[in-house]
């Protein structure tokens, strides 16, 4: 494992690297006092787990380097360190990916945790990406579960729509499973074979959505300091979904307009077109028709892009789902914490899901079933074990008077805990720092409960 380190004084580069012998780790610290050699590095290896900049820099600041690896390498956690720290450098910094801000003067137990912390949320996104491919490389894979008259309707559409070429435009709200659908119907479709690629256009900056879809060449602007071929052609040959297209800007809208007409791209810089062989699938959850009379969505994209509409139904709409997708997800949970006998949901618990109106749908019941899962020792879970929504039970963490003291006591505070960290992760989107701050705990400690109880925090992304 590797790790950049970027700094035009020596001896800043030199406190650092003597930081890490401190330790004795078994990392190798790769040192540049120059910015462009150091992302040439980071193109080079492939093992690099992390990139420490300064901010302040001749030739390149901190910020452009951030940017860049954003754009190229968006996985790779980057902190940035800097002895002119203020407030606004922070949240400006951390808005645009950073992974953390570090101001000096700093100790190396401090500094070295904040690292360990980088360390790992990089292990985990790894290992999520492993896990992702397995899935993708299984037959059949993914499969779509649903009981209800709305979803078994839209199931059997699939293979029509998947045969054809035309664009999709898949509409429902948050947590509904619109890239579960899309990645059915590039499954199902003649490109199964070939690249399903993902996108979500508003989770990238408008100034960097352009290159990222489109590419770019190599000085086309400030920061472009290599080629970049962009996803549209990524996906050649295969699929290409557009999640939350309707936050994407209008002159952008424009050059997507173009592609999807002419079946060709121009990258950022480049004096000529490229052919490309892409089925476009698009999803969103805003009203788009509402958007095109607010003007901020283009009604000639719009009819270009919903040829051929799906409509994924809430989870309160399709009720006779619940009980299938919360069997599907306690026995996936299960089978990952293999805990013997299996715990199984009550009849009332059941009643229970079927009740609840699930405003974040099928993401929040997975969680709700996982948390259920981690907080419930015995063989059953009931409806105390599932607060929904804000509701909080007073019979939540029973003790056992059977037990001793200290023993039941330990048990309730670890039940505690869980229950307090999943909700808490839910809320945050599985931010852990966010997490960590609204606790008011400390990374290092936050990092230690939830290590102690298993808890992955990526489930809440």
């Amino acid at each position: 494992m590797k790790i950049v380190l970027i700094d035009d004084e020596e001896e800043n580069r030199r406190l650092i690297e003597f930081f890490f012998k401190m330790e004795g780790s078994d990392i190798e610290l790769l040192s540049f006092s120059d910015p462009f050699a150091a992302l040439e590095a980071v193109k080079q290896h492939t093992d690099i787990a992390l990139l420490i900049s300064d901010l302040v820099m001749p030739g390149m600041t901190g910020e452009e380097v951030l940017r860049e690896v954003k754009a190229t390498i968006p996985d790779l956690p980057v902190i940035i360190v800097t002895g002119h720290g203020t407030i606004d450098n922070a949240v400006s910094l951390l808005k645009s990916g950073a992974y953390d801000f570090v101001t000096r003067p700093f100790k190396r137990e401090e500094f070295l945790n904040r690292v360990d912390q980088a360390l790992e949320k990089y292990r985990l996104s790894q290992e999520v990406s492993v896990l992702r491919r397995r899935l993708a490389a299984q037959p059949g894979a993914p499969q779509i579960l649903a009981a209800s008259p709305r979803m078994i309707a839209i199931l059997d559409k699939l293979p029509s729509i998947a045969r054809s070429n035309a664009p999709v435009l898949i509409r429902g709200e948050s947590g509904t499973g619109k890239e579960l659908i899309a990645r059915e119907v590039h499954r199902l479709s003649p490109r199964g074979r070939g690249p399903f690629v993902a996108i979500n256009c508003g989770a990238i900056p408008s100034e960097l959505l352009e290159s990222e879809l489109f590419g770019a060449r190599r000085g086309s602007y400030t920061g472009a300091y290599t080629d970049r071929k962009g996803v549209i052609r990524e996906a050649n040959r295969g699929t290409l979904f557009l999640d939350e297209i309707g936050d994407m800007a209008i002159p952008l809208q424009v050059k997507m307009l173009r592609f999807l007409q002419e079946g060709e791209i121009r990258p950022i810089g480049e004096a000529r077109s490229f052919p490309v062989d892409v089925r476009v699938v698009a999803a969103t959850n805003r009203p788009l028709e509402q958007s095109i009379r607010e003007h901020s969505f283009r009604n000639d994209l719009y009819y270009r892009l919903n040829v051929l509409p799906i409509h994924l139904p809430p989870l309160r709409e399709r009720r006779e789902d619940i009980p299938l997708l919360a069997d599907h997800f306690l026995r996936k949970f299960n089978e990952e914490s293999q805990r013997q006998p299996p715990p199984r949901l009550s009849g009332s618990a059941i009643q229970k899901l079927c009740d609840y109106d699930w405003p974040g749908n099928i993401r929040e019941l997975e969680s709700a079933i996982y948390r259920a899962l981690v907080m419930t020792n015995g063989e059953e879970i009931g409806p105390a074990n599932l607060p929904l929504g804000g509701e909080e039970s007073v019979h939540l963490y029973p003790a056992d008077e059977e037990k001793p003291f200290r023993e039941a006591k330990r048990e309730v505070v670890a039940r505690f805990e869980v229950g307090y960290v999943t909700r808490l992760l839910e809320a945050c989107k599985g931010n852990v720092p966010e997490a960590a701050r609204r606790a008011g705990q400390d990374r290092k400690s936050f990092w230690r409960i939830m290590t102690r109880h298993g808890i992955d925090p990526t489930r809440f992304r």
